[in-house]
Formats: C-alpha cells, sequence, structure tokens
C-alpha cells in the first residue's frame, strides 16, 4: 500500500511539474506577444513624429523664406514674358562601330565582356 502511495506521490508531484512549466511558457508567451505589440507601437510612434518633425521644419523653411523676403524688401511678380531657347535637331545618326572580338578556346567560359565605346568628337590637338 505504501508503494502505492508512493507512486501516486511521484505522479501528482511530476504532474504538478509539468503544469507549472506550462504555466510558465503560456506567460512568456503572453509577455513577448505584449513585447511585440508595444515595438510596433513605438515604430509606429517614432515613424509619426519624424513625420511631423519634417513637415515642422518644412513650415519652418517657409516662414524664414518669407521673412528674408520681407526684411530685404524683394519684389516676386509674376512674369510677363518667358524666354526660351530651342536648339537644332541633329539630322546625322551615330554609326555602330564593329569590334574584333578575342576568340580563345575558353571563350564558352568568358562571363565578363568589356565594353567599348566610340565618341564622334573630334580629338582636340
Amino acid at each position: 500500500m505504501s508503494r502505492a502511495f508512493r507512486s501516486l506521490g511521484i505522479v501528482a508531484v511530476a504532474t504538478a511539474c509539468c503544469l507549472l512549466y506550462t504555466a510558465l511558457q503560456i506567460e512568456l508567451f503572453r509577455v513577448s506577444y505584449s513585447i511585440q505589440e508595444k515595438r510596433e507601437t513605438l515604430v509606429h510612434s517614432q515613424d509619426l513624429v519624424e513625420k511631423m518633425s519634417t513637415r515642422v521644419l518644412r513650415l519652418k523653411a517657409f516662414d524664414s523664406l518669407e521673412q528674408k523676403i520681407q526684411t530685404h524688401n524683394i519684389p516676386l511678380t509674376i512674369p510677363l514674358e518667358v524666354k526660351s531657347f530651342e536648339s537644332q535637331r541633329i539630322a546625322q545618326t551615330c554609326e555602330k562601330a564593329s569590334l574584333a572580338s578575342k576568340i580563345s578556346p575558353f571563350s564558352f567560359f568568358e562571363f565578363v565582356r568589356n565594353a567599348h565605346a566610340k565618341t564622334d568628337s573630334p580629338k582636340s590637338e
């Protein structure tokens, strides 16, 4: 009979240890989810603060620009005449330069190619 009580006691202690371990693991997951939610809230708040500080700096820049314009009496008006510049179209097309490629027995394994450019501008002497 004492052997049965002893076995029952061991099973009860093992069950209590398992329940305690499970309860601690559940609490660990709750805390980790809470930390993750707070971290997301913090990141969102930091983004919001950054956006707002950028807006404030932009408004301060406009205010300082307006103050400088007023202190230096700079007249800003809409131009009456718009001036533009038109360039001539180039009629000639560029020729493609044909370069002799290197042929070697290992050309199958050659992955890197050199870029060659031909310039149409005359060399200054």
